[in-house]
């Protein structure tokens, strides 16, 4: 969590915001307010106005709510005037800023310890009163008071959702992290699974850690033993109330857990659309069980990193990898990825050959850079940091063979001869080409050569796939291609007199291929490929070397959806899931936020005409009481 979120959340974390109703009074609009300062701008249409009309008190509170998240405060329920069942009944609410009121002093005990908390109310008088009327001969609620003015800063979209109002957790979000925590699984490495499982940025989770071990303190604390039967159960509790969730298990002569593996379908819908390539991470360990835990993830389309299942094994055998893997597979209904990239692990390569033997193996160039400081960071000294960024110099080299002849020489100049882990570190290279980097890119697209290629280009992939292209878009203008054949070419950089790729070109089998080799690896065309086609006047980059799995498509597809999600409440949660990312991707610029502020209003204006049906409200309220 970066300085500025947690200074956010030391501010606004107060208790007393979280309350349903205050004792506090609120100042009307007419009073004195002091020095104030306005809220940020928003649409007309998403601001309360005099006589704004809502069904009931509830509706009214929502739409203040996302008014108020919107502008950058939240809000709490304050005073009332009547009361349910007796007389007119309630008449009258008002909602106020979560800043409103003062805190009162509380008396100082000796006996008792007082926490020194500072407190984010400052006396507020930003506030909706709403009232209700009987004038059409039905009840229904009207805006009849209303204030915007602040005396207070107004937070930052980034900032906004660290208020306590607006970090919940769901139900489902309760059930895995009930789940998680019978694993022994840490709240950090939670967090981190959730985060793969939404495909959210980490520290996007609309929830932080201090609210999962908030959770965590109303669990019952039971030994290993029980705990492993628990965690059965709920795999077995979860697939009765979801029968798309897949889980696997094995027992041993003892009759005890052994091994168990779990996914979602949501990770299902992922993998086989970006299942191409795949991480199973093994280097964490569970202390509670002192097990492993292996972890399958991948990346999508935007370049964001997508959670495909997990496994917690006894041991680390050739025998329990093999059962993970089988696991897998079955989840995966028996597709297995192209390329499993995995730490370094004699019993796991020796499954993957057995399991997957189709499958390239590759060692992941994050886990062995992990390893680093403990592997060189004594032997080097003050001389590690030069180390490494010449192992990266060599590492964004070209060809194998220069990668060699370098960490030959770096080797010796460094003294390494004797370090086992020199050859550990070098074994990577030897792999089809490099990783592509698990971070969001979606900044704004801007055309940087003009060429019919690259606008083609951005209007068919992710912002982050096109921006890998236009990387080598830019660099293959710095490349002289001949013709040594009539579908070859040899391609180097304009300065050098040697050296280069080789590519075929035959538009009629629809093959483009590189020396290099970047495409088979990372499915983006290399900046020798973009020459040869610039050469022969190809104004568009053919459609099989524009992988569907870059293309600005939804992941979760509504054929897929509806075909493996087979009852009301799957689909609800998978909803849940889709608007948490649309939250967390909306909240990161003032423009997205505004977008889709305009867009989600049309679309729930649209719902809103769609009739309700009996059976789908029945499913829906056996949802949220569980």
């Amino acid at each position: 969590m970066t300085e500025e979120a947690r200074l956010v959340l030391e501010v606004y974390d107060d208790p007393s915001d979280q309350r349903s109703l205050s004792l506090d009074d609120t100042s009307s609009a007419d009073e004195s307010l002091g020095t104030i300062k306005l809220s940020l701008e928003t649409s007309s249409d998403a601001v309360p106005y005099i006589g704004q009309r809502f069904v009931n008190h509830d509706v009214a509170y929502e739409f203040y709510s996302e008014f108020a998240k919107r502008c950058g405060f939240s809000i709490r329920r304050h005073r009332t005037e009547g009361k349910d069942g007796v007389g007119k009944g309630l008449t009258r609410r008002y909602f106020v800023c979560h800043r409103a009121g003062n805190t009162p002093v509380k008396a100082l005990t000796e006996t008792k310890p007082q926490r020194n908390r500072k407190s984010s109310r400052c006396g507020c008088q930003a506030y909706l009163r709403i009232s209700k009327t009987l004038d059409l001969g039905f009840a229904e609620w009207r805006v009849t008071g209303f204030a915007n003015n602040h005396n207070h800063e107004l937070l930052e979209a980034n900032q906004v959702r660290f208020l306590p109002a607006y970090r919940t957790i769901s139900e489902p979000d309760k059930s895995r992290i009930f789940m998680f925590a019978k694993t022994g699984i840490s709240v950090q490495q939670m967090m981190r699974l959730m985060e793969l499982e939404k495909c959210v940025e980490p520290g996007y989770l609309p929830f932080t850690e201090k609210d999962v071990r908030n959770l965590l303190q109303t669990f019952r604390k039971v030994d290993q033993e029980d705990d492993t039967i628990d965690l059965l159960r709920m795999c077995k509790n979860i697939r009765d109330k979801d029968p798309n969730f897949r889980y696997s298990y094995s027992i041993d002569v003892n009759n005890r857990l052994e091994n168990i593996a779990w996914s979602y379908a949501s990770s299902v819908q992922s993998y086989d659309i970006f299942g191409d390539a795949v991480v199973f991470d093994t280097t964490h360990r569970l202390t509670a069980f002192d097990m492993p835990l292996g972890i399958w993830a991948g990346v999508n389309n935007y370049g964001m990193p997508c959670f495909f299942g997990c496994a917690l094994l006894r041991e680390e055998t050739l025998q329990s990898f093999s059962w993970a893997l089988t696991a897998f597979l079955k989840f995966m209904n028996g597709k297995a990825p192209e390329t499993i990239l995995t730490d370094q692990n004699s019993c796991l390569k020796e499954a993957i050959a057995k399991e997957m033997p189709r499958t390239k193996h590759a060692l992941c160039i994050w886990l062995i850079v992990a390893k680093f400081p403990s592997w060189f960071n004594a032997v080097l000294a003050e001389r590690y940091n030069e180390w490494k960024a010449e192992f990266y110099r060599l590492y964004n080299l070209e060809t194998v063979e220069d990668f060699e002849l370098g960490w030959r020489d770096m080797i010796h100049s460094f003294g390494l001869h004797t370090n086992r882990h020199a050859a550990v570190a070098v074994d990577f290279k030897d792999q089809a080409g490099e990783q592509q980097t698990m971070q969001q890119n979606l900044q704004n697209i801007c055309l940087k050569t003009g060429a019919p290629m690259e606008s083609h280009a951005a209007a068919v992939l992710t912002p982050y796939a096109f921006s890998k292209l236009q990387e080598e878009l830019v660099l293959a203008a710095h490349y002289a291609s001949f013709q040594l054949e009539e579908s070859c070419f040899h391609v180097r950089h304009h300065t050098k007199m040697e050296g280069g790729r080789k590519v075929l070109w035959l538009p009629q089998e629809g093959i483009l291929n590189c020396s290099c080799h970047q495409f088979e690896f990372s499915g983006i065309l290399c900046r020798h490929a973009l020459r040869v086609l610039s050469t022969v006047n190809c104004f568009q980059i053919p459609d099989c070397f524009l992988p569907i799995r870059w293309r600005r498509i939804n992941t979760t597809p509504t054929k897929s959806l509806q075909a493996t999600t087979t009852n009301q409440t799957e689909r609800v949660q998978m909803l849940q899931s889709m608007v948490t990312t649309l939250v967390s991707e909306s909240s990161k610029s003032k423009e997205r936020l505004d977008m889709a502020t305009e867009q989600v209003s049309i679309l729930l204006s649209r719902i809103r005409e769609q009739p309700v049906s009996a059976q789908a409200s029945g499913v829906l309220t056996v949802h949220k009481s569980h």
